[in-house]
């Protein structure tokens, strides 16, 4: 059984692959869990609200996830997948950057 894996560990595209998803995949359960703290703590939100703001952030797959699959699965993976976690990458930054407390003007 070992010996049926070890093609697979030697070849550069797979591991940079299973890196760069592994990588992806952390970061998307970061922000599972951090967003929902971030508009409990700063936000003071109820449980309520921040049930609807993870429900919100399911309702874009369940409405776009088919035409979107079916639209995507006829361009380069490569470059799909790369925008995708850019752009996931700016959302979430662009949240934690709108999060921290602004400073007071100087006068």
């Amino acid at each position: 059984m070992r010996r049926a894996l070890a093609p697979l560990w030697g070849h550069a595209d797979f591991l940079r692959f299973w890196t760069a998803d592994g990588i992806s995949q952390v970061g998307a359960q970061i922000s599972l869990l951090v967003l929902p703290l971030i508009a409990a703590i700063t936000l003071d939100a109820s449980a309520f609200e921040v049930g609807l703001l993870a429900a919100a952030g399911q309702a874009p797959a369940l409405e776009f996830g088919f035409f979107a699959g079916a639209w995507l699965d006829r361009r380069r993976r490569r470059a799909v997948m790369i925008c995708a976690d850019l752009g996931r990458v700016m959302c979430f930054s662009s949240s934690c950057w709108s999060s921290l407390p602004s400073r007071p003007a100087r006068s």
